[in-house]
């Protein structure tokens, strides 16, 4: 099966639609990953997935997924992302590692958003259990709030991870904390970054990473560029951490040399 098929496997026809009206190939989409490090037991507990794309029209991956949700088929990006990690998706869980992949608050938001996971993993054969979704509702409006969060809820429910990303620099992020069981809490790197110069920042890295001990939540640091950060990051006794320090994002078949 072909990956268009593959896809229009999780497709209707009028989802499908877009991929011939805007010229849309799977071919000029990639996947890197990222690894997110358990700083205990000095190993790779998680692998991001980061979307690339060589499509001429966007100048950054950012701009792909904005003009799919802008579209209003913010679902044939989802189809399509796990077309790509799929193979990776299963060959990390092999290894004890789950695949993150990270999801706008829009394209959750979305009725369909739950349906068509249930439908890809089941048609990929795929535990939920080995994905963990990172969201963020920092560019989340106001009108799509209850649905964003009452399908976190029914994600939850199905046996998918959920991560909080950019944890403290979104307006709302303590109240979609306290009402989402997240499992695993990304503080955003602009923390790490000034710790070392700025006292606010370094206060309030600190704050945010007493909530593991605090509430339970693992909780991640991102931003990790050298050795001095990482053994900041140490001390502040928290899981993970991620950063170019402890490893660039590269594509699955260099992951290994």
């Amino acid at each position: 099966m072909n990956a268009i098929s593959k896809i229009s496997s999780n497709l209707d026809v009028a989802q499908l639609h877009i991929i011939q009206e805007f010229h849309i190939s799977i071919c000029d989409f990639s996947i890197v990953f990222q690894p997110i490090y358990d700083i205990r037991n000095q190993s790779i507990r998680y692998m991001e997935a980061l979307l690339r794309t060589k499509d001429q029209r966007f100048s950054n991956p950012l701009e792909a997924v904005e003009y799919f949700v802008n579209k209003g088929k913010s679902d044939v990006l989802t189809a399509m992302l796990f077309q790509l990690c799929e193979n990776y998706i299963k060959s990390f869980a092999r290894n004890g590692i789950l695949t993150t992949i990270n999801f706008e608050p829009q394209q959750i938001a979305s009725k369909r958003f739950v349906p068509l996971l249930k439908k890809i993993f089941q048609n990929m054969r795929m535990c939920p259990g080995s994905v963990l979704l990172e969201v963020t509702e920092r560019d989340c409006p106001e009108k799509y709030r209850t649905q964003f969060i009452s399908n976190l809820l029914k994600l939850k429910k199905l046996g998918f991870r959920i991560a909080i990303d950019d944890f403290g620099v979104a307006n709302s992020n303590f109240d979609l904390l306290s009402e989402v069981p997240f499992d695993l809490i990304k503080l955003d790197m602009v923390f790490l970054r000034n710790a070392m110069a700025s006292p606010i920042h370094f206060a309030v890295l600190e704050i945010c990473s007493s909530l593991q001990k605090k509430i339970g939540i693992p909780v991640c640091i991102e931003g990790v560029e050298n050795d001095e950060l990482l053994e900041l990051v140490k001390r502040l006794n928290v899981d993970y951490a991620q950063g170019y320090g402890l490893g660039r994002p590269k594509p699955f078949d260099e992951l290994h040399n």
